[in-house]
């Protein structure tokens, strides 16, 4: 572009779009390892408030589907007041959903039921010895080394869920699909008070 000024619009339109959809991803890439570190160092203070985690998981799913046309994520429970860090939650719920797209090609479910919150996909699985793997940092699964991942999904995950003392449960069957899933212990917002 820049040693052909008289390129065609067409053809200059299409090396823009291309350009600012590497830089998104740089961007993300950049956020997502800055985060690990505030998260491992501890630094990073959970900001807590009163709010239901299904209506949520709901949202989430609504901001991933304009990512992944012709997809459903099926978002079935109850609703259920919690308190705990929103901004991160919305993290945790956004990545076990964007994994799960990632890695299969049909439908998505998530279920909450009280504060117990599903992740089911019908897709590739994951292999029994790469069940402790996928949870540490940098790590990839072999079959998706194309999407440019750092490997650090999954790790952020943990850390915020340690930080709400949680953690993910991963149960899984190659070749059938996958099941994450996290129990958010607590105060429900009725038990916070006003406080």
């Amino acid at each position: 572009m820049i040693k052909d000024p008289n390129l065609e619009p067409a053809i200059r339109e299409r090396f823009l779009q291309k350009i600012h959809k590497s830089a998104e991803k740089l961007t993300t890439m950049v956020e997502r390892f800055t985060l690990a570190i505030k998260l491992e160092s501890g630094e990073f203070q959970p900001k807590k408030s009163r709010f239901d985690l299904f209506a949520l998981a709901g949202e989430s799913a609504s901001l991933l589907m304009d990512r992944y046309k012709g997809r459903q994520i099926r978002v079935e429970g109850m609703s259920v007041k919690v308190y705990a860090d929103r901004a991160l939650m919305e993290l945790v719920l956004t990545n076990l959903m964007d994994n799960a797209l990632k890695y299969s090609e049909d439908d998505i479910q998530v279920t909450v039921e009280n504060r117990l919150v599903t992740v089911t996909d019908f897709g590739v699985g994951i292999e029994a010895e790469e069940l402790d793997k996928v949870q540490q940092k940098f790590y990839r699964v072999g079959k998706m080394g194309w999407n440019n991942s750092m490997g650090l999904g999954l790790t952020i995950v943990n850390y915020i869920l340690t930080l709400h003392e949680s953690h993910l449960e991963i149960q899984s069957e190659p070749g059938e699909g996958s099941r994450f899933s996290f129990y958010l212990h607590g105060m429900l917002s009725d038990e916070a008070g006003e406080a």
